[in-house]
């Protein structure tokens, strides 16, 4: 599988993939099954990679960041 873009995290240089390249959108890292539609703050970067309920889970389970491990701060809703 290859991959048409790559973004990288300013503050940890993670880089994962944006879009698949035959642009069907990420699924959650986590349950690997719903749409990455979440955007998990930290500081002034955020990383989109697992679903909204995912995400909130994290959060209230006090789990850092899955990408770079940075204390999750907000998640918010990405509308794509």
């Amino acid at each position: 599988m290859q991959f048409a873009s790559r973004v990288a995290c300013r503050k940890c240089s993670a880089s994962k993939p944006a879009v698949e390249a035959d642009g069907d959108e990420r699924t959650c890292v986590i349950c690997m099954e719903k749409l990455a539609n979440a955007a998990l703050l930290h500081g002034e970067d955020m990383h989109t990679c697992t679903c909204l309920e995912c995400g909130n889970d994290l959060l209230k389970a006090g789990t850092p960041c899955p990408m770079c491990r940075a204390p999750i701060e907000r998640v918010m809703k990405i509308y794509i």
